[in-house]
């Protein structure tokens, strides 16, 4: 679940964006997750969290062609806490990633409200992997710090409200991407399509504002 509040000043806009108009835009996506069990006289407990910032400036080439750029920092800290009659031990391992994100999209009016659009963006940045050991014998730690970059294709649909307001969600169902990061002690290529079991994965809403 995110949300996401859009700003776009720029020229007057009469039923379409016009060429010139700018975008600001920023962005705050969380979601996290918390579990605990209990077996054997062991309790088990694992959280997690995933926190995404995104700030964004564009400008309309046409009516119905945006670029622009973005930095966008994805924040997940995770960990898992183990308690037993013979100890407790407890691992912390995060990642961070700071990225620059270019980006283009294309609109596709299908009524004088409502758009289709498609937005391929490509980011490139740091990515750091802290972990930390805690547990009967002591304590325990390392840093991997390395280069990501990634590309992502996401659909979606804008719904005009009026003049200077709209309505828009991306189709995270439909997300293609590929991602390379490489290290000090690493390296990871994946290339996916989105799945998800949530429903609020799949989308989410923002207000997108054209203002003079």
């Amino acid at each position: 679940m995110y949300l996401l509040c859009v700003v776009l000043t720029g020229y007057e806009a009469s039923g379409q964006i016009e060429k010139g108009t700018r975008f600001w835009g920023g962005t705050i996506e969380g979601s996290g997750s918390f579990s605990s069990s209990k077996s054997e006289g062991t309790t088990l407990k694992v959280q997690s969290n995933n926190i995404v910032l995104k700030v964004q400036w564009g400008m309309f080439a046409k009516p119905d062609f945006m670029f622009g750029i973005g930095a966008q920092a994805d924040l997940l800290p995770a960990s898992s806490q183990s308690e037993s009659n013979d100890g407790f031990a407890k691992n912390i391992s995060s990642q961070y990633r700071y990225s620059l994100v270019p980006f283009v999209r294309w609109y596709k009016p299908l009524t004088e409200r409502i758009s289709l659009f498609v937005e391929p963006a490509l980011a490139v940045g740091l990515v750091h992997f802290p972990h930390r050991y805690i547990g009967i014998a002591g304590e325990s730690g390392s840093n991997n710090n390395g280069f990501n970059t990634s590309l992502t294709v996401v659909p979606g649909i804008s719904y005009r409200l009026g003049e200077r307001f709209a309505l828009e969600t991306d189709l995270n169902i439909l997300r293609l991407g590929v991602d390379y990061s490489s290290g000090d002690s690493f390296r990871e290529f994946r290339f996916a399509s989105s799945v998800s079991n949530g429903i609020t994965s799949y989308f989410g809403l923002r207000a997108a504002f054209y203002l003079n």
